[in-house]
């Protein structure tokens, strides 16, 4: 279907694959109570709920829009698929929630590693995926600058502070 200088719309199958989509520069919509439900747009960025997905980075991406609540939830066949099952990440008003409805554990990463990690019962570890106390810091052993492990500074006074740190030749507390 095309429009005379508007989008090229077709579907077509090729081998064993089925195709549905735009053959000109023009965003892809499909309609839901003469609605946009999903956009995809010439920048490839899908909108789910807007007709102009827009993203903060300008990069490519997902852009989700509600009157009220937005959720990206995952599950898998170990989770379920209900109600309260699996991960979501939901938005409410201007608040944000990362909520893993499962008893498991929830954790980020930099650099391909486990930088803080939350277990089910709530313990939180900073450098330690085994949490054995309500908060646990661990220091990086290759960590040989002497820096501390817990700091709390004044940004206005440098000097106005208070570290918690394992000195390994004095074990002293700083």
């Amino acid at each position: 279907v095309e429009e005379s200088g508007g989008a090229d719309v077709r579907m077509s199958a090729g081998g064993a694959t089925g195709y549905i989509g735009t053959y000109s520069a023009h965003s892809l919509q499909i309609l839901q109570n003469s609605g946009a439900a999903i956009t995809i747009d010439t920048s490839k960025n899908v909108g789910i709920g807007t007709a102009a997905p827009s993203l903060q980075s300008g990069g490519t991406g997902l852009h989700i829009n509600a009157t009220s609540y937005s959720e990206l939830k995952f599950t898998n066949n170990t989770t379920g698929a209900a109600v309260g099952d699996g991960t979501a990440l939901v938005t409410s008003g201007t608040g944000f929630t990362i909520n893993n409805r499962e008893a498991g554990y929830l954790s980020l990463g930099t650099s391909n590693a486990v930088r803080m990690y939350i277990d089910s019962a709530g313990k939180v570890g900073v450098g330690t995926s085994s949490p054995s106390n309500r908060l646990e810091i661990s220091e990086d052993s290759s960590n040989t600058a002497g820096n501390g492990a817990l700091k709390i500074s004044s940004p206005s006074h440098a000097d106005h502070q208070f570290s918690f740190r394992l000195d390994t030749t004095e074990r002293d507390l700083h």
